[in-house]
């Protein structure tokens, strides 16, 4: 009998953008538009309940902003599912830095933290949260880092997973450093559980078995778009900066 794939890919995107000499920035969610990848039946859908615009209005340096996806199984097979999340980064001063007279140059750091329900910092010095796991951190793009998820129990169908991250908080820069918009998109990816080679599905399944899951069949699916509209807000000439 044939193997029985399927694979699944969605996408959504939270974007903003910060006027140059201004102190706040405008971010929107927005769901993007969608292609998928099917071979059986595999569909998924990439939630994030807990965002509303009008909190991420005007933010500030050190400002906290709900985000927190998750993906339901709207298919009718289990499912394993995985996601990635790119951060934006930039060579920038902190008020930190400002504040304890330290003179050294501007480094890159990345612009948004993640954080848990408590506001506890997320996959910074660990790799899980919950049944998520970090498969991969790619660090080697200009202007963003990439982190990989997975998801380390098959996801029936009707179930939704943990979320990843509950929040995001922005870096406490100093003011006027970051140009341009940013965003933070999240792609969600699936693929049928039944019979995959050489992958026993169980309740706990390791980083590296995940990982190869994903190398081998859903790595080259680039079927999704996203299309994530950006406002730019005006500057107020301000000069105020997170605390």
């Amino acid at each position: 009998m044939k193997k029985k794939l399927a694979a699944a890919a969605a996408a959504c995107t939270l974007a903003g953008a910060m006027a140059i000499g201004s102190t706040f920035a405008y971010l929107t969610d927005r769901q993007s538009a969608t292609n998928t990848f099917t071979v059986g039946s595999v569909k998924i859908e990439l939630k994030e309940p807990g965002f509303k615009e009008e909190s991420a209005e005007n933010i500030v340096p050190n400002q906290v902003i709900q985000k927190d996806p998750s993906i339901n199984n709207t298919g009718e097979n289990p499912a394993l599912v995985f996601a990635k999340v790119v951060i934006p980064k930039q060579a920038v001063y902190t008020e930190e830095q400002a504040q304890s007279g330290d003179s050294s140059a501007a480094a890159t750091r990345e612009l948004f933290t993640f954080l848990d329900g408590d506001g506890n910092e997320l996959w910074t010095d660990a790799d899980s949260n919950g049944k998520w796991l970090l498969l991969e951190k790619d660090t080697t793009g200009k202007d963003s880092d990439t982190y990989l998820f997975g998801y380390s129990t098959e996801v029936a169908k009707g179930e939704t997973t943990d979320t990843i991250f509950d929040k995001v908080r922005y870096l406490n820069v100093v003011e006027g450093q970051v140009e341009g918009s940013l965003a933070i998109p999240v792609e969600a990816y699936a693929i049928q559980a039944d019979n995959i080679k050489d992958v026993t599905i169980s309740e706990n399944m390791s980083k590296e078995t995940l990982k190869k899951v994903f190398d081998t069949y859903l790595k080259s699916r680039r079927t999704f778009t996203t299309a994530a509209a950006t406002t730019t807000p005006a500057s107020d000439g301000s000069s105020a900066s997170g605390t």
